[in-house]
């Protein structure tokens, strides 16, 4: 969060699935993102998942995500997101959470970011200590 003034910004990081449906136009996610961008922070996305809506959209839909993909601020992997990630899966694991590295690699860059993940799907997320604007 950054305060300037009096006035506090929360910047977000969008999870996949919130990619996805606003891309597909699913459960107001279009109307969450437009909400998200006339508040006072910024929206990022993880690298992963970049990676992983690409993947994932129809080839109809690819030039689409790409364009929205390009308004968004990019947060790459990196060392200290990647230990944290790992961290997050040897601990959450054996505790039943079958978060997989992309959830768990998400989760490591809100926090390491200080960024409010918003997602559709908190229950992937099982670390206090990432902020959540959760969908569900």
């Amino acid at each position: 969060m950054v305060c300037f003034e009096g006035v506090c910004a929360v910047d977000y990081l969008l999870d996949s699935i919130v990619l996805l449906w606003y891309l597909r136009r699913k459960y107001d996610a279009p109307k969450l993102v437009r909400n998200l961008r006339r508040r006072k922070g910024a929206l990022f996305v993880s690298s992963l998942s970049v990676i992983e809506v690409i993947r994932g959209v129809d080839p109809d839909e690819e030039v689409r995500m790409r364009k929205f993909l390009k308004t968004l601020a990019v947060v790459p992997v990196d060392g200290e997101i990647a230990e944290l990630a790992a961290t997050y899966l040897r601990k959450y694991w054996p505790l039943g959470f079958r978060i997989d590295f992309i959830d768990a690699t998400i989760a490591a860059t809100a926090a390491v970011k200080d960024l409010t993940l918003v997602t559709y799907n908190p229950w992937h997320y099982p670390m206090p200590e990432v902020k959540m604007y959760a969908l569900y």
